[in-house]
């Protein structure tokens, strides 16, 4: 699994960019529905009445929209104490989510100020000059340049949200120019989620070094590790012992069949097994490694 957070100004477009990646595979949630869901509960209704009075609430139990920007923006301390409320059970929420699919995207944006947790792969942040976003946000929303503002003000500035990203994409004039760039680190990303391990067994080490070489040396794995072992195993209705040396290599999805064919190509048993599996965990550089050693 393949962690990427979102983060962006609003009116930046960091939606787009995320229903963008979506269409290119990608398992898209976002943090403001989970947040919403987390008004239903009485215990966060309450904390919240407790501090700016039931009226932030209509009779249904939702904020009401321009009492909660009035009250939960109003100073820092308040808005302080929204994201303490919501925030932690947020990312807890999030993370059960990032749990399937081989590529997740969350779209989060107090991605920054909430800080960054061990377990997202890489963070994107989607930036706009203000006066574009103030148009943007008039013309969607409805928005007035106070409310922009309003919003915005106890955030960080947007050079430190910069500095804090692996990634930053401008949406300051082409659309079409951010809609190609925004594909192309989707691609990229698609790629990086591709990563898998495998293995496979030899009777020899000569023969486990002369596969090894093939492999890396024709771009179908990044790496190979030759580990010696015993094996205990049946074979045509005899159980045999041998002394083997396991080849452990990662490479892409795209290359387990040619992967497969070449060890068929080279090894001296009758039937070679190779097996791929899904690393449970693997940083955002090693997997930037494999990718750019596989391949053309």
């Amino acid at each position: 699994m393949f962690v990427v957070a979102v983060s962006g100004d609003i009116g930046a477009g960091k939606s787009t960019l995320t229903r963008l990646w979506a269409d290119l595979g990608a398992e898209v949630t976002g943090a403001d529905e989970v947040a919403k869901s987390l008004w239903g509960r009485p215990e966060i209704r309450a904390a919240a009445a407790s501090r700016w009075g039931d009226e932030l609430f209509d009779p249904q139990g939702t904020p009401r929209p321009g009492e909660f920007l009035r009250t939960a923006f109003a100073s820092r301390e308040d808005h302080r104490f929204l994201g303490e409320l919501l925030h932690p059970l947020v990312w807890d929420l999030l993370k059960e989510r990032s749990g399937r699919g081989s590529w997740r995207v969350l779209e989060v944006p107090l991605l920054f100020e909430t800080g960054v947790p061990e377990w997202v792969d890489a963070t994107v942040y989607v930036t706009a000059q203000a006066s574009v976003r103030e148009e943007r946000v008039a013309r969607s929303r409805g928005w007035a340049t106070e409310d922009l503002a309003l919003r915005e003000r106890w955030l960080l500035p947007g050079e430190e949200k910069a500095r804090r990203a692996r990634w930053t994409l401008a949406n300051d004039g082409d659309r079409d120019v951010f809609l190609r760039e925004g594909r192309n680190l989707g691609l990229l990303f698609r790629r990086l989620a591709s990563v898998v391990e495998g293995d496979t067994a030899c009777g020899s080490p000569d023969e486990a070094a002369r596969i090894a070489r093939a492999l890396v040396e024709g771009r179908l794995v990044a790496c190979v590790q030759t580990t010696p072992t015993r094996s205990l195993f049946r074979w045509k209705g005899r159980v045999e012992e041998h002394p083997e040396w396991v080849l452990s290599f990662r490479t892409l999805e795209e290359y387990q069949g040619p992967v497969e064919r070449r060890i068929r190509e080279l090894h001296r048993y009758e039937l070679p097994v190779v097996s791929f599996r899904v690393p449970s965990r693997l940083g955002l550089d090693a997997r930037l490694w494999v990718t750019e050693s596989c391949g053309p």
